[in-house]
């Protein structure tokens, strides 16, 4: 093999790597550009030069042919066996170019691998076929960063059984103001025309042309759409159809809730490379296509009219009746397919599939050193951010379902370790950043925390901030204090949570970004995960496994899991939602320590009699009950339906590049709730609304 085809090869297959398996562009920059150039000047070095002379006699022999009467020659006959190529004096035989003796294979071979060939044009093809894929690394490494993104976008940000934030991006706005409108949608009373003043927001450069607005005083468990309009309630252009969401049930009914959600992680547009599609991610048009399948083709309906029609007295006092019918319903404990008539006819008909009511982003949102870190500045974070939101894959996610999210390292570098300190580079501004389109969003909290949890229903969420308090973790058994994951104030504030939490929820979700198991090895899986903050998992595992049916979300490792701690406390690991994956085993089945199980089994004598009887056995601390490593696209969904109490359940079902790849059902724990104290609260709950609603003062209650 000459030095030509080595660095063809070479160049080849890092471009591939690079822009199709993992972008690592700390050594693509050096060794694609640095395998190029070796194989443009071999490509040169190898043509030989013109000979002195081109072609000699390697032997020559003269026959004489003599007349036999004369004896003199008549004839010469020169023979001439064999040539010689003569290079800078020297002679040497002609060299034949490498050939396999299959014409298709030699042609593939040049074609794919750069090989040389006795064909002018194929030589000259592999040229231009590896200065083609050098462009499209740098279009891949560069372009981002040289191409402006302006998009104007609204999407919903938290939910709960009363508001809604809606985040605005609306550049080029020239009043720099706008107001949102908003109207409930009935089932069989759909207002067309009769919409209500929401807030006014100020879109300003400083905050990158967004703004977020809160509605209040709004019903559980019901249907809206809002618009965007000018001061004098003129609809804007943008968005052409209402944007619609549903509250979520109040958490004080102990009617029970069915939902389902979506959770995943790590998304970087254009990744792996395709460059027709510059800024597609793609795992985010597969759960497009996913969430389209739970619902019928839409049908084309009449646009509402560009301006506002007041509220009729009448329909509104009839809305206000309707909704505080509902509400007072609602607060007992009686479902609506327990009714005798409507029983008969749900147990006849197959269950109905239901689609998601929100999504869950759990780090990596961004990658903001990946192909190349941009620096500690705020524009560059900020244009990042910007990219996905003006990615047509994302679009059409945000724009029909409310969207949570947190941060993990890469929305400020690799591994990044705050140590809770604000001032550490680059902090500062990648938290404002993410604070602009992801954070101010969220659900209410203190102004200097970015944790937060939420309630749907008689279930609860946590999610973790595993970044800003994390202290680096120290190799040094002498070294002072413990490292901590989620510093002192979040342990507190997440210990408290549970305690409120632990009676009065069903299913109790902790969202980390980062694997709480320590089953993972290989690159950072000891050390960027919990595994590395051992003494603080172990003490919150503690906890956990006392408390009934909690379930941790986490990601990051581009893999999917679904691990047991302690034997009663699962993980769901799963990520990514579009982005490189590892395609390699790199979580051991279970863990090295053991824990003692202890649990009440039944055995039966030989007459049938039953006999309860405590079981003692030594299990491992943690075990992988699936594993998939593959997969550039996963994400996973989450059913949960508490309407039974005494049978709680959770189905998982994790979808990978666009197919069902594992499902599985947990059963969990009954929690009884407070029947009278969720009554009483319910029903004074949806009173207060209802007298709020038609102008009577809150301050009776």
């Amino acid at each position: 093999m000459s030095f030509m085809t080595l660095f063809s090869v070479l160049f080849r297959l890092s471009t591939y790597f690079y822009l199709r398996v993992i972008p690592i562009h700390r050594w693509a920059r050096f060794a694609i550009p640095g395998f190029y150039l070796g194989y443009l000047v071999t490509a040169f070095w190898d043509v030989a030069p013109e000979p002195a002379v081109v072609v000699v006699p390697e032997k020559v022999e003269v026959i004489d042919i003599i007349d036999s009467e004369t004896n003199k020659v008549i004839e010469e006959d020169i023979v001439v066996e064999g040539t010689a190529l003569v290079a800078n004096g020297h002679a040497k035989p002609p060299q034949a170019v490498p050939s396999s003796g299959n014409s298709t294979i030699d042609f593939l071979g040049s074609l794919l691998l750069g090989f040389p060939s006795k064909s002018r044009l194929l030589n000259m093809a592999g040229v231009a076929i590896n200065t083609l894929l050098l462009v499209l690394a740098a279009d891949f490494s560069y372009t981002p960063l040289i191409k402006s993104y302006n998009p104007t976008f609204t999407r919903v940000g938290a939910i709960d059984d009363s508001s809604v934030k809606i985040l605005v991006r609306y550049p080029d706005l020239l009043e720099g103001q706008l107001r949102i409108l908003w109207q409930r949608v009935h089932a069989s009373n759909k207002h067309t025309d009769i919409w209500k003043d929401g807030p006014v927001l100020d879109i300003e450069e400083e905050k990158d042309w967004t703004a977020i607005g809160k509605i209040s005083n709004l019903w559980p468990s019901a249907e809206y759409v809002y618009k965007l309009a000018y001061l004098n309630s003129t609809f804007l252009p943008y968005p052409e159809k209402p944007v619609s969401f549903k509250t979520f049930p109040d958490p004080r009914s102990s009617a029970g809730t069915h939902f389902k959600f979506i959770v995943g992680s790590c998304m970087l547009p254009n990744f792996p490379y395709n460059p027709v599609f510059p800024e597609r991610i793609k795992g985010l048009d597969i759960i497009s296509d996913w969430i389209d399948s739970f619902y019928p083709k839409p049908v084309n309906s009449p646009s509402p009219s560009t301006t506002t029609t007041p509220a009729s007295p009448v329909e509104e006092a009839e809305s206000i009746i309707a909704d505080a019918s509902a509400a007072i319903v609602s607060a007992t404990d009686t479902l609506a397919s327990d009714l005798p008539i409507i029983k008969s006819i749900v147990e006849d008909s197959k269950p109905r599939e239901i689609g998601p009511e929100f999504m869950l982003l759990i780090g990596d949102n961004i990658y903001a050193d990946v192909p190349y870190s941009r620096g500690d500045d705020l524009g560059a974070f900020r244009k990042l951010y910007r990219r996905t939101f003006a990615s047509s894959s994302f679009r059409k996610i945000y724009e029909r379902l409310p969207i949570f999210g947190i941060y993990d390292d890469h929305e400020f570098k690799n591994n990044f370790a705050g140590e809770n300190d604000e001032s550490k580079p680059p902090f500062a501004n990648a938290s404002s950043a993410f604070g602009t389109y992801y954070g101010n969003a969220n659900f209410d909290r203190a102004s200097d925390v970015n944790y937060y949890d939420f309630r749907y229903g008689d279930n609860a969420f946590f999610v973790l901030d595993t970044r800003k308090y994390r202290s680096v973790p120290s190799s040094d058994p002498e070294s002072l204090g413990l490292p901590t994951m989620l510093g002192e104030k979040q342990l507190h504030a997440l210990h408290t949570w549970l305690g409120k939490v632990n009676s009065t929820s069903t299913f109790k979700f902790i969202v980390s970004s980062v694997p709480v198991t320590s089953l993972w090895h290989g690159y950072d899986g000891q050390t960027d995960s919990w595994a590395a903050y051992r003494i603080e998992r172990d003490s919150l595992l503690d906890v956990l496994q006392y408390v009934p049916n909690v379930v941790i979300l986490s990601g990051d490792r581009h893999e999917f899991a679904f691990v047991e701690h302690r034997g009663k406390i699962p993980e769901i690991s799963v990520s990514p939602i579009s982005m490189f994956a590892l395609n390699s085993m790199t979580l051991y089945s279970k863990s090295t320590r053991m824990i003692e199980k202890t649990y009440l089994d039944t055995i039966y004598d030989i007459n049938g009699a039953g006999l309860e009887v405590t079981v003692t056995e030594s299990i491992p601390e943690e075990r992988a009950i699936h594993y998939i490593p593959s997969g550039n696209y996963k994400f996973a969904s989450l059913e949960v339906d508490t309407r039974n109490w005494r049978r709680p359940t959770l189905l998982l079902e994790a979808v990978i590049n666009g197919k069902t790849a594992y499902r599985f059902e947990f059963i969990g724990q009954p929690v009884a709730h407070s029947y009278t104290s969720s009554l009483a609260l319910s029903f004074g709950g949806a009173l207060k609304g209802v007298l709020n609603k038609i102008g009577l003062t809150r301050s009776v209650f």
